[in-house]
């Protein structure tokens, strides 16, 4: 498998193999759990 990915010119990452998830909307209950929300006191 090493070879093909050679062949083809391609290599592994040495950093940041995983891509960022994308964001999701946060909805009912968990609304307040938002990333950049501020909780209401």
């Amino acid at each position: 498998q090493a070879e093909a990915l050679i062949a083809l010119g391609l290599s592994t990452s040495k950093r940041g193999a995983y891509a960022n998830p994308l964001a999701k909307p946060y909805l009912g209950a968990l609304k307040s759990f938002a990333p950049g929300t501020v909780a209401a006191e």
